[in-house]
């Protein structure tokens, strides 16, 4: 599967209720502003690249958060949102699992303007999310 490939699969997990809901604040659906605005995102972008897929991470990403949520997020209609977001963030845009600004994290960028996003934290356990995020840790945390 390539990127182009997942992202037209994430898109057709939102119904047209749902893309409706998700551009009214108000709409009651249970979905944070961070991941509001990274699903309206994919859904406005005509994603073209054709980069491969690691399916077998994609799905143990998926099984991650999925674990996760069950066990730390109650309001369950909430979970299809994190996992949409999240998926889109790690895997096809390879950027941050979670919103820059919140979790402080350093954004450099080489002279080739390659960026490395660094985070205090990261969590290198087994089970953790952080295991997907393109984030390093902090070189003193190590």
């Amino acid at each position: 599967m390539t990127k182009k490939e997942l992202v037209e699969k994430l898109k057709e997990r939102i119904n047209d209720q749902e893309r409706e809901a998700l551009k009214d604040p108000e709409s009651g659906l249970v979905i944070g502003k961070y991941n509001r605005e990274i699903i309206q995102g994919m859904l406005e972008e005509d994603f073209a690249a054709n980069d491969a897929v690691d399916e077998s991470r994609l799905t143990d990403l998926e099984d991650c958060l999925s674990s996760y949520l069950n066990q730390y997020m109650e309001q369950k209609e909430g979970h299809k949102w994190v996992i949409i977001a999240s998926i889109y963030n790690a895997i096809v845009l390879e950027v941050p699992i979670h919103p820059i600004e919140v979790t402080k994290i350093k954004v450099s960028e080489d002279e080739k303007g390659k960026k490395t996003y660094t985070c205090d934290y990261k969590e290198e356990t087994e089970d953790s999310v952080c295991n997907y995020c393109v984030c390093k840790k902090r070189p003193w945390d190590q």
